[in-house]
């Protein structure tokens, strides 16, 4: 972190609240971080471009993680930030050469795209339920791969609209839901939406094609043992399943039970768990063309 002894006086600069304000540079140099001499080999433009980000990246984060600032101060720091990228005409920058300065410059030169973050849950499965490795093999073919999913297919490879989509089982000891994670600019938050619930609904629908299932099994059921490369991840391995009541040979029946996985199975554990019309789904920003979103402004029980 740049804090050190002296807190929130450097973010004060940054945002101006001192003088001079702070610049990428100073920011940098007080991070100390080995990430500078990685920037060192960019091309002068890029690498100028990119210590003026990781700048801003590294003061919102010591805004955060401040022990000095009260949370009223931190909560203004932030707030003047989230406006300052969005461009917000309430909001003046500061006039004097800083971060700031060079935040609205860069997003104007790389034309950043304010975005929405997604975040979409509905019920799951348990982890000991007889069909959760069809489950696995289901949500595999969907968006937990990867490149190659059919989430990142249609909406990142054949439409630009995210940088990253997956899905995920998320198991907790009162809850199994299912989630997808993304973003994309907010005026195509529509689309998104849209077209990840075709996704769903053509997994409900339609059986999956053979390929999509013995490469999903394949993956599923080489990737173990080539995770398995030192003692300390062995023995974590095993203590999770000592914590999670598995059996002595679980390894043996876990993989069983994925290659015994069949196109109907995947057909039938997609119908038993996808709902889609269970989704509720998270929006962090502004995404627009929605007209029956709820906005939260205020998080109760929560700073």
């Amino acid at each position: 972190m740049v804090q050190t002894d002296t807190g929130f006086s450097l973010c004060s600069r940054v945002m101006a609240l001192t003088d001079p304000p702070a610049t990428a540079g100073e920011i940098v140099r007080a991070a100390g971080s080995n990430l500078a001499f990685a920037l060192a080999v960019l091309p002068r433009d890029r690498r100028d471009d990119m210590r003026v980000f990781y700048a801003f990246c590294r003061v919102v984060d010591d805004i955060v993680d401040s022990e000095t600032a009260a949370s009223e101060e931190k909560s203004a720091a932030l707030d003047r930030w989230r406006a300052l990228v969005r461009n917000d005409a309430a909001i003046q920058p500061s006039a004097r050469p800083g971060l700031e300065q060079e935040m609205l410059a860069l997003c104007e030169k790389r034309q950043l795209p304010v975005q929405t973050l997604i975040e979409i849950m509905q019920p799951g499965i348990d982890t000991h339920d007889p069909d959760y490795h069809a489950a696995q093999v289901m949500n595999f073919i969907l968006g937990s791969s990867g490149f190659g999913s059919r989430l990142t297919t249609e909406i990142r490879e054949k439409r630009g609209l995210t940088y990253g989509i997956y899905s995920t089982f998320y198991n907790l000891d009162h809850l199994f839901g299912f989630t997808v994670s993304t973003s994309t600019k907010n005026e195509n938050v529509p689309e998104m939406l849209s077209l990840i619930q075709k996704e769903f609904q053509t997994m409900l629908s339609d059986n999956v094609s053979k390929k999509e299932l013995e490469d999903a099994k394949s993956y599923l059921i080489g990737s173990l043992p080539l995770s398995l490369t030192s003692t300390d991840k062995i023995a974590g391995l095993l203590l999770s399943l000592q914590l999670n009541g598995r059996l002595a040979n679980y390894l043996e029946l876990r993989e069983n039970a994925i290659e015994s996985v069949s196109v109907k199975d995947v057909r039938r554990v997609a119908e038993r768990i996808l709902t889609p019309e269970n989704f509720t789904t998270v929006l962090v920003g502004k995404p627009e063309g929605l007209d029956n979103a709820t906005p939260i402004k205020k998080i109760p029980n929560a700073e």
